[in-house]
């Protein structure tokens, strides 16, 4: 997973089992049969791990009473809005999962990536509210 960091190149991509994948939420999600299941997991809890490490970052950055360069603030800002505005996907695809007649070990997945959805919200609520502390200047 790519993450922001103090100055650097952002990139939305997820590597997965050394395959870059990009994925786009909107409002005109595909819905996926069971056997995504997996992927919907280790997705979830990549860009959960992901928000953290940000999160810490953004923290140790902040401690230092440095401010990330505005052009990497705008973006970080975007992305996480982004990620939380989109999130809705995760909890839909499960609520449509938990339809189906599932097995124990899937009913335990589709709870995890329900999970570590919620956490993904939570954290990237916290990073915006560290954000939004930092003056942002427009964007020229």
């Amino acid at each position: 997973m790519v993450v922001f960091y103090h100055g650097s190149i952002f990139n939305q991509s997820l590597l997965l089992n050394n395959r870059r994948l990009t994925f786009v939420m909107a409002n005109d999600a595909n819905w996926y049969g069971l056997n995504m299941l997996p992927l919907y997991v280790e997705m979830s809890e990549g860009y959960l791990e992901a928000a953290m490490e940000q999160l810490k970052r953004l923290q140790q950055v902040l401690a230092r009473c440095e401010l990330p360069d505005n052009k990497t603030l705008h973006a970080m800002v975007k992305f996480h809005q982004t990620q939380n505005e989109n999130n809705w996907v995760f909890f839909e695809q499960c609520k449509r999962w938990r339809n189906d007649n599932l097995d124990d070990e899937a009913l335990r997945l589709v709870a995890r990536l329900e999970k570590s959805a919620a956490q993904l919200e939570a954290v990237n609520g916290q990073i915006l509210a560290l954000a939004s502390r930092i003056p942002l200047a427009p964007l020229k």
